[in-house]
């Protein structure tokens, strides 16, 4: 069985010691991570989150932008 979205609903999460980044910050991000963010046709937040004792698993081919 596939796992069904649960349209128009939203989740609601606490990110400890994690922040917005300023403009700053989102411009100096690399043009393709920009772009592909820009490509989703959503709006976002670019977030900072805390990753903690190497807790935090980073694919190195992910498409998240």
């Amino acid at each position: 069985m596939e796992p069904q979205r649960n349209q128009g609903q939203r989740l609601k999460v606490f990110l400890p010691d994690a922040r917005i980044l300023s403009a700053e910050e989102i411009a100096g991000r690399p043009a393709e991570k920009k772009e592909m963010a820009q490509a989703a046709g959503q709006k976002g937040i670019w977030l900072e989150v805390d990753c903690p004792e190497d807790e935090c698993l980073i694919e190195q081919s992910s498409d998240l932008p």
